[in-house]
């Protein structure tokens, strides 16, 4: 029977301690100053918007709802549904928009809170990222969860129709209720 050195189990057990570490930040959720972060941090919800930092990109500018289950972060927002895999150099996006929401979005990028959807696509190669029209492009299990996100959601988007969004384009004339429409058909 081989014995073994005290150094070496420090050593065994820092490693394990550094994979496990490892694979905490990137597979899972990180509760930090008012943000959580997903994927080592690139991926960050601050408020109702979900960003990504490595692509200086909004993922979702207002979030209604969302869920992780590991390693995929489900949001659904004023711009549709996103289905992200957020382990690192694995990662890919699915996204399925809201044509009318980005239809409104002025054509100069405003920031890393909302962006075009011209803008959104350039941010990515495109085996990272699939843009869909319509709910059933995504597979059954993915369709089952964002039908409860809307649901759980409901509040959160009466409030935003209600309280913000109205106040953002009644310059323009614009009627919000399109958005809703259009979001409530996917």
């Amino acid at each position: 029977m081989k014995k073994y050195h005290t150094g070496e189990v420090i050593i065994a057990v820092f490693i394990l301690f550094v994979l496990w570490g490892g694979w905490k930040l990137s597979a899972d959720v990180i509760y930090m100053d008012g943000y959580e972060s997903y994927g080592f941090f690139r991926y960050q919800a601050y408020l109702s918007t979900y960003q990504d930092k490595k692509a200086g990109t909004a993922i979702e500018p207002w979030c209604f709802s969302h869920v992780f289950y590991s390693p995929y972060l489900y949001i659904y927002g004023v711009s549709g549904y996103s289905k992200i895999n957020v382990l690192p150099f694995v990662g890919h996006m699915d996204k399925v928009i809201n044509s009318a929401y980005y239809d409104t979005v002025p054509k100069e990028r405003i920031g890393g809170f909302e962006n075009t959807l011209d803008y959104l696509q350039k941010q990515y190669d495109k085996d990272e990222l699939s843009i869909k029209y319509h709910l059933y492009d995504m597979d059954e299990k993915d369709q089952e969860i964002f039908r409860q996100l809307k649901i759980f959601g409901k509040r959160e988007e009466g409030r935003y129709f209600q309280q913000f969004y109205p106040k953002r384009w009644i310059k323009d004339g614009f009627n919000p209720n399109n958005i809703k429409q259009a979001l409530d058909s996917l």
